[in-house]
């Protein structure tokens, strides 16, 4: 019974180490090559078209939508309230330029809100992930 307790035991503190190796690393980095952007579109018609054409061109590996976010905003010499959608975008670095000018290409605002946000660390894989289903800057 001593052994098979501590063979399953063994075992199953083999399994969680893998499990963890395999999909719980974290990861640092001092120079950030991932990054995430926002953009706010003013429909989900726009914020579609958008990132489709990111995901399409592999400029970005994941576009979250979220709809229905309130903006309060100065323009025009008056105070706005909207109802908009965020777009967060998971790219590399390298592709920043090539996002920013679509988006200035297909956004319909005079001035889109183009932010870039460093990724300073997160799960290994997942940021892997990312490298590899976007394109090499050109």
């Amino acid at each position: 019974e001593i052994l098979n307790f501590a063979g399953s035991n063994l075992v199953n503190a083999f399994n969680q180490l893998v499990y963890e190796t395999r999909f719980h690393q974290n990861i640092t980095m001092s120079d950030p090559i991932i990054k995430i952007v926002l953009c706010m579109c003013p429909n989900l018609e726009v914020a579609r078209h958008i990132g489709t054409h990111a995901i399409e061109n592999q400029i970005a590996a994941c576009v979250n939508l979220i709809p229905k976010v309130e903006s309060i905003y100065y323009w025009h010499d008056k105070i706005n309230n909207d109802s908009e959608v965020l777009c967060l975008f998971k790219i590399k670095k390298e592709l920043l330029n090539e996002l920013k000018s679509a988006i200035l290409k297909l956004h319909p605002y005079e001035v889109p809100e183009i932010i870039y946000l460093d990724v300073e660390g997160g799960s290994k894989s997942y940021l892997n992930w990312i490298s590899q289903s976007t394109k090499t800057s050109e």
